[in-house]
């Protein structure tokens, strides 16, 4: 709470009432707790923001981490053909997500959104560690938790191009299942086969869904 004030002061006021009123173009600067996205139409102004936002927070104390803090070009005309460059738009992660943009049918440019690799494997391997630890609980139990961990995520990730890799996320995680399963016993070992398993209700996990239309 308190770093969070603090960096209102230090970050959030200094753009507003003093940077962003410098700036002959589009200006936006987006964040949440420590960690933020500046968007600027002009990339010179881009470059003047990290250098001049460094020095705000090196007067306060505080530095970016140099791996996380890049100038990226997320311009969509390199999609539409407007500009002759050979770069491509770049992608940035922000609270999880990876942004990159997409140009639809209708030749019109949006921001799409899918979870980030980084937040994928975190899920799954906190997933894997507590099958690991309650290998032996009764199986309806196991799959009521893992259901209650998937719902969170599809809450949270739950946007429209971010289906297909949760669904891919649900789909490891039926397989971490179907592992610790197998482990269990012998017997337990020569009764779990995966054709048999995915007849069966209690093996099966929901579907990611979408939550978050508006976005």
């Amino acid at each position: 709470m308190l770093s969070n004030i603090y960096l209102h002061y230090v970050l959030d006021l200094w753009f507003e009432r003093r940077f962003k009123k410098s700036c002959l173009g589009f200006a936006e600067l987006t964040r949440f707790a420590d960690d933020y996205v500046a968007l600027f139409e002009n990339q010179a102004e881009a470059e003047r923001f990290r250098q001049e936002m460094e020095e705000r927070l090196g007067a306060f104390g505080l530095r970016v981490a140099p791996e996380k803090t890049a100038v990226l070009l997320f311009d969509g005309s390199l999609l539409q053909g407007r500009r002759k460059r050979a770069e491509k738009p770049a992608t940035f992660t922000f609270l999880g997500f990876v942004h990159y943009l997409k140009q639809g049918r209708s030749g019109r440019m949006t921001v799409a959104r899918r979870p980030s690799i980084k937040a994928r494997e975190r899920f799954i391997r906190k997933a894997k560690e507590w099958l690991r630890a309650h290998l032996h609980v009764p199986v309806r139990e196991q799959r009521a938790h893992l259901i209650r961990m998937l719902n969170g995520l599809y809450q949270y990730f739950g946007l429209y191009h971010c289906l297909h890799p949760l669904n891919a996320v649900r789909l490891r995680v039926q397989r971490l299942w179907f592992w610790a399963l197998r482990r269990r016993s012998q017997k337990a070992h020569r009764r779990c086969d995966w054709a048999t398993l995915n007849t069966r209700a209690w093996f099966k996990l929901p579907l990611p869904r979408l939550t978050q239309a508006w976005v």
